[in-house]
């Protein structure tokens, strides 16, 4: 088609990606690349979809880790290994959310014995994103997003991120304790 598609987003004032791009931004990189186009190319320019998210994780951690301390450490570790996985700035448009590495690294934290169950919901509106996943949803009301393959498949124009991971990264923990059976 002779097209070159663009898509860019830009960051907030807190450094989340947004895919509010203004439009002179938009023409002025038209314009800067149509010096180095082919002449029969036409510059499209357009803004990517930023796709928030929120995560529900449940583990258990090792015995010798149910001090209240070190559990809130253990719980600390899992929030910041799960925002680390979806840190946009590691990421590229397009790039899939690959669950069973995630929970290959939560579950190599010292003191988690086991990684219970993991969900990932889609954040839409108000604060968040008007963007929504492709990926199909098992309940529309709390977007609980299917995993397909233990992936969250993104089209190209897709980004993937946790806005606020003090508040959409819950971590909720159970310990094991010795039970005695006769």
């Amino acid at each position: 088609d002779n097209k070159i598609k663009i898509n860019i987003l830009s960051y907030d004032s807190v450094g989340n990606l947004s895919n509010v791009v203004s439009n002179t931004l938009k023409s002025n990189i038209a314009t800067y690349l149509s010096n180095y186009r082919m002449i029969n190319d036409y510059i499209f320019v357009q803004t990517a979809q930023v796709i928030d998210l929120a995560v529900n994780v449940r583990v258990v951690l090792d015995s010798q880790f149910a001090g209240s301390q070190t559990q809130g450490a253990v719980i600390t570790r899992v929030s910041q290994t799960i925002a680390a996985s979806l840190d946009p700035k590691s990421q590229l448009l397009g790039q899939n959310v690959n669950v069973s590495k995630i929970k290959s690294e939560i579950q190599n934290i010292e003191g988690i014995l086991s990684l219970t169950e993991i969900k990932f919901f889609g954040k839409v509106g108000g604060e968040y994103s008007s963007d929504e996943t492709s990926q199909p949803y098992i309940n529309e009301s709390t977007k609980e997003i299917g995993l397909i393959d233990e992936t969250i498949y993104a089209l190209p124009t897709q980004i993937y991120q946790v806005r606020k991971p003090q508040t959409d990264i819950t971590v909720q923990v159970a310990t094991l304790t010795t039970t005695n059976i006769s």
